[in-house]
């Protein structure tokens, strides 16, 4: 019962972080996130409270933060107004399950498999972020091998993760302060430091990475026009 009692309060206590007085501001909204009684509730309760903020400020004609403009680029590589053209879910919108599983260009990876790399980077860097240490994919975590059976089921699950996995990132990223972007994440033992460098420019590599492998799937995509 006190456990119960406790929790609503902390929930409560979140309620008045976001919408009372002094609400709004960035320094409000941390407060918020980690009054929420466990990791989960932060991570979904954070992104939403980060995105009604960034919006309010935008309306207001506040600078943007350097977290911002981060969370920003992530956004329109993944499925907002990317400048080099149409974004990741665009780009993805309309293939079925036998395109996404097939081998149209000899040598290369498929659609599907590329999504998966996606999937698996998008986790490695939210775990990075969460654990400041360099933690990188086993061979089999880089490119997972695509279903046995690649089905229209299974296909739209693998799209469902993709966007799961986004949105947790986002989630992660919105947690950081603009001080963070310079931290340097601890190396790990047997795991070659292939990208080293802050926090700043592992989201920047994030964002490259995914225009990157966007521009394979729209060379991809045009084998079944």
């Amino acid at each position: 019962m006190f456990t119960k009692a406790l929790q609503l309060f902390k929930v409560a206590r979140v309620e008045q972080l976001v919408i009372g007085p002094g609400a709004g501001s960035e320094e409000s909204v941390h407060k918020a996130i980690f009054t929420l009684p466990s990791r989960a509730g932060r991570q979904r309760y954070g992104m939403a409270q980060f995105w009604a903020v960034w919006c309010k400020q935008q309306q207001a004609g506040k600078l943007m933060k350097e977290i911002n403009r981060l969370l920003d680029q992530l956004r329109r590589a993944y499925d907002g107004d990317a400048w080099s053209g149409p974004s990741l879910q665009a780009t993805l919108a309309g293939i079925t399950a036998a395109q996404a599983a097939a081998h149209p260009l000899v040598g290369a990876h498929s659609i599907w498999e590329i999504v998966l790399h996606l999937h698996t980077w998008l986790e490695i860097v939210r775990r990075r972020l969460e654990t400041n240490t360099l933690l990188g994919p086993t061979d089999d975590e880089n490119w997972p091998p695509v279903p046995a059976e690649p089905t229209e089921a299974a296909w739209q699950q693998t799209q469902q993760q993709l966007r799961q996995a986004h949105e947790q990132l986002l989630a992660a990223v919105a947690g950081l302060y603009d001080a963070d972007l310079d931290r340097l994440p601890e190396p790990q033992p047997g795991y070659p430091a292939s990208t080293p460098g802050s926090t700043y420019v592992l989201l920047h590599g994030l964002v490259q990475h995914n225009q990157y492998h966007t521009g394979q799937l729209a060379l991809l995509r045009k084998a079944f026009a």
